[in-house]
């Protein structure tokens, strides 16, 4: 069975029980320390590197010694060693930085051989070889989390690399001198204990979860943060000692920056002393996590409670089960420490408040940080009222006002438009009242700040000033909070006016090419707004060019194998001030358009679709499958999504899409096209552990094409492959592929033809006919290699591994594993490389590289927790048990088989003999570790029945612990 990758948790590591003034201890043969504090330094054996050629390479030297365990991604290596300089430009840099460094990192032996490595580095990323590298700054940090003050004081011999005034060094620089002093005065007054008293172990779990949680599901900003220092510190410690927090304020203040902020500090460790752990203490285990799961989901396209439960579901990655929708949110985050971040929440007041109270009282524990513009009302609800930026008094002078925080946001976002600009006497005046008359709204700053481009902060002054007042914001106004204070809430009124007279600033044809955009969700290339909204201008390029000078869109640019592409998007609540002057009737014609667009699209995906270019159209898709729907057009939906129907087994539709899905195929009047929605939708419902709907659409699909239709072979296979899948048995599948392969010959389908000759396979390989499944798999792989389609190029030498596997053939299968992982990753093929993990991990264990395996099936297991992937979990955790018994773990190895069996068994089918074999092999080899025979047998039927009434969490936490 089979799952998905993740980075690997570092073991935990045991405290150093050394005397506290124990000095460092030389490093090993063949590991480089590295010496960051006082200067750097280099040296490993007789070996001392103190010049460095370049800063760059010292630099990047500085970033992988600090960080060893991570995995550093290069574009985050270029940001930060070479920031500001185009990404062609920062990649040839790091290229030549890491030659550099490799040659005197890892020098020639004597007879000219290659030494150890101690980089290792690949397309997308650069870390170090375990162990290879040792740094001060990690000792010292080690010391002062153990309380070993002295020994702390003996390894600060100075600030962090001094000389160097990188943005990200002089931030460590002060937090480690902030350590030293802390340090310092401990050491003066030592504690109770004594000194090198070791602090008691820390509470709570990480459930094997890396320092990265939930980092997927946050916003990411490139710009910086100002103010907030006073309401984040009250908002954090709301957020840490109660479950509910509602943050409320206007639109446009900084509700949800503030929010994504906190949230990304409460998912740092911390050490005994409260204050942030080294990110590598991150990766060790030292010192637990305030949350074990961070999320964010964003409900500014919901309106109803349907769509925020939709809405839920899709930003977990999870998929509804059954009729009650909160069942996988209950399974999936009972038992964490789980953060929940709710965003823009105002438009489903009066009708989803129950939703919060049900998660808030169905998974204890869960945290849940709402931001509105209106409280929900609901008891224990705690309410934190964010306020404007602080304004600077009229009459301080330029010094002081720099460091207003309002005012050095205006100059940040300013000089992002105009680099030559500067706060001077000339006017700071000016700027200083412009904030005033902003009423230090963030968004309303940031506004103004943009027109820098072509104009003076004065004019701005002048122009807001004698503007009248317009009644152009009046609807969006009664999204304001209801109840006595609304009346006072006079920020809400000036943010629209900003809003307003940024609308007014655009001509006609870019008033009215901005509110055609609102029909794109999730962002949209130029050549989308073309399509979609050329009808209205010729020149949508330059419109959208004009719009970001307006900062009333943002450009952001996205990186694929295929290149680089400007993505577009437009800022919340400008979005609800445009879509708010597109006329009634243009709405419906817009949402045909982005059908028609989004369809072309699918049908012009490249042989091999780039699967990061799909998930970046997915929001589009879901809105499109809405609006079909809200449209009386069942069938567009249905068509939208026919030529995707390869690619959404390897970019999974969210649950609200296979919703909408069914919706439109029950709704459909075209019985051809009815079949060909159940047969596209069967498949995906199995993957989402939903068996039985996926079987019964299967059937749906078969009944609505009878012979003689063209759909028939197709309807024919998603059926034999549904319930080949559920049932694991020859019967009632080989029939339904006798009669497709001759029809998918007669229509010259090579791809479903390769299709069916592998399920054949696997039918035969069940059957333990290797050979002939052998060769069934490589006659499909032809037939695919043929096709073009890379995505199922891989899938055919996977199953060919997958085929060495089962005839015992481990070495093999290693090595053709090897080989494909390099294209997987590439094509960021997620789903295969999970797949390939877990085939990696039963190879391991047919060579008896028992310890191994267990690392490889929870490699699968961290990834698949981490997207709450179900049918990645089903796999995993049924494979993990046996390596497990040979590892001597036998309670652990039986608690989780008895619950894979139980989780399967309810989610996607019956077991096969061999399935059955498995469980008695792993019931028998944890049974003789136990001692069974000769004590109770008893116990193991004891360990199993509690596997199998274990949370989902608790399995998992089991699984990594």
């Amino acid at each position: 069975m089979h799952p998905q990758p993740s980075p690997q948790l570092a073991p935990d590591s045991s405290p150093d029980t050394a005397p506290d003034t124990a000095p460092d201890p030389a490093p090993p043969d063949g590991v480089w320390r590295v010496q960051l504090l006082g200067g750097l330094r280099a040296q490993r054996g007789d070996v001392v590197l103190t010049n460095f050629s370049s800063r760059s390479v010292g630099t990047l030297l500085a970033r992988l010694a600090l960080y060893p365990q991570r995995s550093h991604a290069r574009e985050e290596l270029i940001d930060l060693v070479w920031p500001g300089v185009a990404l062609d430009v920062g990649r040839n840099r790091l290229r030549q930085a890491l030659f550099t460094l490799r040659q005197w990192l890892e020098p020639p032996g004597a007879s000219g051989s290659p030494s150890a490595p101690v980089l290792l580095a690949d397309r997308l990323s650069l870390r170090v070889v375990p162990g290879a590298i040792g740094c001060d700054v990690i000792a010292f940090e080690a010391s002062v989390r153990e309380h070993r003050h002295a020994r702390a004081i003996a390894l600060y011999t100075g600030e962090l690399l001094p000389g160097f005034y990188d943005d990200w060094v002089q931030a460590e620089r002060s937090r480690l001198a902030h350590l030293f002093d802390r340090a310092s005065a401990a050491h003066a007054s030592p504690p109770a204990g004594g000194p090198g008293t070791l602090p008691a172990p820390l509470a709570g779990t990480q459930f094997g979860m890396t320092g990265d949680v939930g980092r997927s599901t946050l916003p990411v900003y490139l710009t910086r943060f100002f103010g907030r220092d006073t309401e984040g510190a009250r908002l954090r410690a709301e957020v840490l000692a109660h479950r509910l927090v509602t943050l409320l304020g206007p639109g446009g203040s900084g509700k949800t920056r503030l929010a994504v902020e906190l949230a990304a500090a409460l998912r740092e460790p911390v050490d005994a002393g409260g204050g942030p752990l080294h990110a590598q203490a991150q990766g060790q285990g030292q010192g637990p996590m305030r949350f074990d799961f961070i999320a964010f989901v964003g409900l500014a396209s919901c309106s109803t409670r349907a769509q925020m439960l939709d809405a839920l579901l899709a930003g977990l990655h999870l998929r509804q089960q059954g009729s009650d929708p909160f069942e996988p949110l209950v399974a999936a985050l009972t038992g964490r420490r789980a953060l929940l971040v709710l965003d823009n929440f105002e438009q489903l007041a009066g009708h989803a408040e129950d939703v919060v109270a049900q998660l808030a009282s169905r998974i204890a524990g869960l945290h849940l940080l709402v931001t509105s513009r209106r409280v929900l009302g609901l008891d224990g609800e705690r309410e934190v009222a964010i306020q404007p930026l602080e304004l600077p008094r009229a009459d301080l002078p330029l010094d002081e006002a720099a460091l207003n925080p309002a005012v050095a946001l205006f100059v940040d976002r300013a000089r992002a438009v105009r680099l030559a600009f500067q706060l001077d006497p000339a006017n700071v005046a000016s700027v200083v009242a412009l904030t005033h008359l902003l009423e230090g709204m963030p968004l309303a700053i940031e506004l103004a700040a943009a027109r820098v481009r072509s104009m003076v902060p004065a004019d701005m002054v002048a122009l807001l000033r004698n503007a009248p007042a317009s009644p152009d914001g009046q609807a969006l106004a009664l999204l304001q909070r209801s109840g006595p204070r609304s009346g006072s809430d006079l920020r809400h009124a000036t943010m629209l006016g900003v809003i307003a007279w940024s609308w007014r600033l655009l001509a006609p044809a870019q008033a009215q090419l901005l509110a055609a955009l609102t029909v794109f969700h999730g962002g949209f290339t130029a050549e989308a707004a073309q399509a979609v909204c050329g009808v209205l201008t010729q020149h949508v390029s330059i419109g959208l060019d004009e719009l970001v000078s307006h900062s009333l869109l943002r450009a952001s640019v996205a990186h694929t194998p295929a290149g680089s592409t400007t993505r577009y998007a437009t800022f919340e609540p400008v979005r609800e001030y445009a879509a708010m002057q597109l006329p009634g009737a243009a709405a419906p014609a817009l949402r045909a358009r982005h059908r028609a667009w989004l369809t072309a699209w699918a049908h012009a995906l490249p042989a091999t679709p780039a699967l990061a270019e799909v998930r970046a159209e997915q929001p589009n898709l879901l809105a499109a499958l809405a609006g079909a729907l809200a449209d009386g057009a069942p069938e567009a939906a249905i068509e939208l999504l026919l030529p995707l129907r390869r690619v959404l087994e390897d970019v999974e539709l969210p649950a609200q899409g296979l919703g909408a899905l069914a919706s439109a195929t029950e709704r459909c009047t075209d019985t051809a096209l009815r079949s060909r929605g159940h047969t596209l939708l069967a498949p995906l419902l199995y993957l989402g552990g939903r068996r039985d709907e996926a079987l019964r659409h299967a059937e749906l699909g078969l009944a609505d094409a009878p012979p003689g239709t063209l759909w028939r072979p197709r309807a024919l296979h998603a059926l034999a492959r549904v319930r080949w899948r559920a049932t694991r048995r020859a019967e009632g599948v080989t029939a339904l592929i006798d009669e497709a392969e001759p029809l998918a010959a007669a229509s010259a389908d090579g791809e479903l033809q390769a299709s069916l000759f592998a399920l054949r396979a696997f039918v035969a390989n069940m059957e333990r006919r290797f050979a002939e499944g052998e060769l069934l798999h490589e006659r499909a792989l032809a037939l695919w290699l043929r096709g073009g389609n890379q995505h199922a190029v891989n899938s055919g030498r996977y199953n060919l591994a997958v085929c060495a596997q089962n005839a015992g053939r481990h070495a093999e299968t290693l090595e053709r594993l090897a080989l494909l992982e390099p294209s997987a990753r590439a094509l960021n093929d997620w789903r295969r490389l999970s797949q390939m993990l877990n085939v990696r991990g039963n190879a391991l264990c047919g060579l008896h590289r028992w310890a191994e395996a267990v690392a490889s099936f929870r490699d699968c297991a961290r990834l698949a927790w981490e997207c709450l992937a179900l049918h990645e979990l089903a796999f995993v955790l049924w494979n993990l048990p046996r390596a497990l018994a040979h590892v001597s773990e036998p309670e652990r190895a039986l608690q989780l088989a008895g619950f894979a069996e139980a989780f399967w068994a309810a989610r996607f089918g019956e077991f096969s003999g061999a399935d059955r074999h498995d469980l008695r092999r792993v019931r028998r080899l944890a049974g003789v570790q136990l001692g069974a025979r000769r004590v109770d047998a008893s116990r193991i039927e004891q360990l199993w029945a509690q596997g199998a009434q274990l949370p989902l969490a608790e399995a998992m936490a089991l699984a990594l612990r």
